[in-house]
């Protein structure tokens, strides 16, 4: 039997689909990024980063036209565009990666062809039936069955279609937690289809963020006093509010008036898109205008700057796909203290200066917030935070590999399988 590529046998040229556009998506494709790269120095491998661009049909174009005609203007976009996301990895990946373009979802499959792809990920969705490249599937989460409320029926059901036929078609799928897996085996019990590989909790800084800081980008943001903060999304789900009752009640009870809340990431649900009106109106209820900063969607730099000059990361959300969601792992990567929720999902992080508090609980955030205020735990040394990187990316990247190891010998018994039939026939 003729022997077909695998991780062992000759260089495997590993594609990376760049369509996980959302602003925690795009750093998971980093993370992803950055550990190849790294098993690369021991592994035969490759790594090729592939961006659609849009090439939108001229019905497209004219809806386009007629919005700007009545000065339609959409809320500030939560994802990235095909150039933002090209900028971004350019600046920030290392020499070994080599970026693609393709101008068309359809001519994706010749795009891996023309570049020798042996394996693609991430795919959320099962490609083409022609398509012939070894690929391994991605389940973000099942946010929609805890908290189906922020989901429309329809979405709801698209959600479950869409998994279900990643699972029935991907010969790997990866997760980024031990509770989706979990929800994958609860909510679709007799697919066995394919193999899941969960990701370990990986927090990785890029080298540059090690040292990088900034002296102006306080005053670039009029931030004056000392502060926490929290770089999520304005989502339902992220639970904003429960920082800021905290804030109060670290003000009126713990007597630290002096404290600021400093807040990052877009600022608008499309499930609920009054909800940060209704936030801002809080804002104003509990008396707090003066000491809580909404910056919007900000420079990944200036985000990482603030970060590290923060007295912690809060991170109250009420779900998440990944352990703390990717401002955690930003937090940990820079050994910053972070307060997480304590939801299943955040409870398989294993990191130092992490503190957790029950979710919703504005009084036990409060608690924890002053408890750091006054013991003010240390910071981390450079070594420290190195030793931290070098270890996310070897566990990462080991997972990484098994996955596409995986993918790759699966797809060669399917194709032995399907040679053998064609023989007999």
């Amino acid at each position: 039997m003729k022997q077909r590529n695998s991780l062992k046998t000759k260089k495997t040229n590993i594609a990376i689909l760049c369509t996980l556009s959302w602003a925690g998506g795009t750093e998971l494709l980093r993370l992803f990024v950055t550990a190849l790269v790294k098993k690369s120095s021991l592994n035969p491998i490759s790594i090729k980063l592939f961006f659609h661009a849009p090439n939108p049909s001229f019905k497209s174009k004219i809806k386009l036209y007629i919005k700007k005609l009545i000065r339609y203007t959409p809320p500030t976009s939560q994802f990235l565009n095909h150039k933002q996301m090209l900028d971004y990895f350019q600046e920030i990946s290392p020499e070994k990666i080599t970026f693609v373009t393709y101008n068309h979802q359809d001519n994706l499959k010749q795009s891996l062809s023309d570049n020798k792809i042996d394996v693609v990920l991430p795919l959320m969705s099962p490609p083409p039936n022609d398509h012939t490249t070894p690929w391994v599937g991605y389940i973000f989460d099942f946010q929609h069955k805890y908290l189906p409320h922020l989901f429309s029926k329809e979405e709801r059901i698209a959600r479950d279609n869409g998994f279900l036929s990643l699972i029935k078609k991907a010969p790997a799928i990866i997760v980024n937690a031990k509770t989706v897996k979990t929800d994958i085996i609860k909510q679709f019990p007799q697919q066995d289809h394919t193999k899941i590989f969960t990701l370990p909790f990986a927090p990785i800084a890029p080298q540059n963020w090690l040292t990088y800081s900034s002296n102006t980008v306080l005053q670039k943001y009029n931030i004056t006093n000392p502060y926490f903060i929290i770089s999520n999304q304005f989502w339902v789900h992220k639970s904003h509010e429960t920082a800021f009752k905290a804030l109060k009640i670290l003000h009126m009870q713990y007597q630290h008036t002096g404290i600021h809340l400093v807040c990052t990431g877009h600022t608008y649900d499309y499930r609920q898109p009054t909800y940060f009106d209704q936030l801002q109106k809080k804002i104003e209820q509990l008396g707090l205008t003066e000491k809580i900063h909404i910056l919007g969607h900000i420079p990944k730099k200036d985000q990482i700057a603030l970060l590290k000059q923060s007295i912690a990361l809060l991170q109250p959300t009420l779900f998440e796909g990944g352990p703390g969601g990717g401002s955690t792992y930003d937090a940990v990567a820079l050994g910053v203290p972070a307060i997480v929720s304590a939801i299943p999902v955040n409870k398989e992080i294993s990191a130092e200066r992490l503190f957790f508090f029950e979710k919703e609980n504005a009084h036990g955030l409060a608690k924890k917030m002053a408890s750091i205020l006054e013991k003010s735990p240390t910071k981390a040394t450079i070594e420290e935070l190195i030793k931290i990187r070098e270890a996310s990316c070897e566990k990462l990247g080991i997972a990484l590999l098994q996955a596409i190891s995986f993918a790759l010998v699966s797809h060669n018994k399917r194709r032995d399988l399907y040679d053998a039939k064609q023989k007999q026939s």
